[in-house]
C-alpha cells in the first residue's frame, strides 16, 4: 500500500505538470472534441485527482487479475538467444497465468459534427489542432492516409505545410501532422504553435492546401518523391530494435502476424493519386474541428 500512495504522488504531479504544458494538453482535449467527452475515446487517461486519491492496492490488484491475461498480451523478443530457450523462460514466467477472454465492450464513438473552439490561457503563444475523422487500422484507405499524413506534415523538412507556413512564411514555430489508428475508428489532425495573430492566416493555409489535394491529383512526379521519401523513412525506422520489437508486438495482437517492412512498401508503391485525392476529402475544411489554446 505505500507503495501504491508513493507512485500516486508521482502521478499526481505528472497530472498537473501536464495542465501547465498547453502543446500537450490541446491534444487530449481536440480528443474530448473529435469523440465527445462521454464517450471511451474521449478522456485524459491519466485520470483526476479524485479518482487517483481514492485509488487503493485492491483496485490495482484487481485490474491486474482483469486485464492482464493471455488473451491480452503478446510476447515479443529480438536477441542472440536461442528460440527454444526464449519460449522455455515465457514458459516459466507466463505459464501459470489463467486463460480468459476479457474483452471490455467497445462502443464506436459517434460522429459528432465539426466544431471550432477556443480556450484562452492567456498565453503568448497559441496552439492550435485542426483535425478529423478517418477509418481505422483496418480499413484499406489506411496507407493513403498514412501517405497523405507524411505529404502534409510530416517528419521531412520537405513537408507541404512546414514549407508554406514556416520556411517560406514564418508563420508558425513547429508544425506536424499525425495519425492515430484505432480498431474501429482513427483521427488524422495537424497542429501548429504560432503568435496568436497568425493563427487566421495558419489555417487557412492548411485549408487550402488540403482542398487543392483533394480537387486535384497529385502529378505522377509529386506521387512518386512522396512514395519513395516515406518508404525511405519506414526502411530507416525498421532499423530500430526497440521500435521493431514493439511495433511487432502490436502487430500480432491486432493482425494476428509479424509486420514485415518489405510488404508495408509494397502497399505504399501501390497507392494511387485518386486514392490520395479520396483521403484528402476526409479532411477538407467542412469535415474538421479545430481546437485553439491561446
Amino acid at each position: 500500500e505505500a507503495e501504491i500512495e508513493r507512485e500516486k504522488d508521482v502521478v499526481l504531479e505528472e497530472v498537473a505538470s501536464y495542465r501547465d504544458t498547453p502543446s500537450e494538453a490541446v491534444f487530449d482535449d481536440f480528443e474530448d472534441l473529435i469523440f465527445g467527452s462521454g464517450s471511451s475515446m474521449g478522456h485524459n487517461i491519466l485520470g483526476t485527482e479524485d479518482h487517483i486519491t481514492a485509488m487503493g492496492s485492491t483496485d490495482c490488484a484487481r485490474y491486474l487479475k482483469e486485464q492482464y491475461v493471455p488473451e491480452n498480451m503478446s510476447f515479443f523478443y529480438m536477441g542472440p538467444a536461442d528460440a527454444g530457450k526464449v519460449f522455455r523462460e515465457a514458459e516459466k514466467q507466463f505459464g501459470a497465468m489463467h486463460h480468459r477472454l476479457c474483452r471490455p465492450a467497445r462502443v464506436t464513438p459517434a460522429i459528432l459534427p465539426p466544431e471550432h473552439k477556443v480556450v484562452d490561457f492567456g498565453l503568448h503563444q497559441s496552439h492550435t489542432i485542426v483535425g478529423a475523422r478517418v477509418p481505422g487500422m483496418y480499413d484499406d484507405s489506411r496507407f493513403a492516409l498514412a501517405l497523405l499524413n507524411n505529404l502534409l506534415a510530416g517528419p521531412g523538412m520537405n513537408s507541404l505545410l512546414n514549407v508554406l507556413m514556416r520556411e517560406r512564411r514564418g508563420l508558425v514555430y513547429t508544425v506536424e501532422s499525425s495519425i492515430a489508428s484505432f480498431t474501429d475508428c482513427g483521427l488524422l489532425e495537424i497542429y501548429f504553435g504560432c503568435e496568436q495573430n497568425k493563427v487566421k492566416k495558419s489555417l487557412d493555409i492548411i485549408g487550402k492546401t488540403i482542398d487543392q489535394l483533394a480537387q486535384s491529383p497529385l502529378s505522377a512526379s509529386r506521387l512518386d518523391a512522396a512514395k519513395r521519401q516515406y518508404c525511405g523513412q519506414l526502411l530507416v525506422a525498421s532499423q530500430s530494435v526497440e521500435a521493431t520489437a514493439l511495433g511487432a508486438g502490436k502487430s500480432v495482437l491486432y493482425w494476428n502476424q509479424v509486420p514485415n517492412v518489405d510488404r508495408t512498401v509494397e502497399r505504399i508503391k501501390a497507392v494511387t493519386a485518386e486514392q490520395v485525392r479520396q483521403a484528402a476529402e476526409l479532411i477538407t475544411p467542412s469535415h474538421t474541428s479545430i481546437l485553439t489554446f491561446q
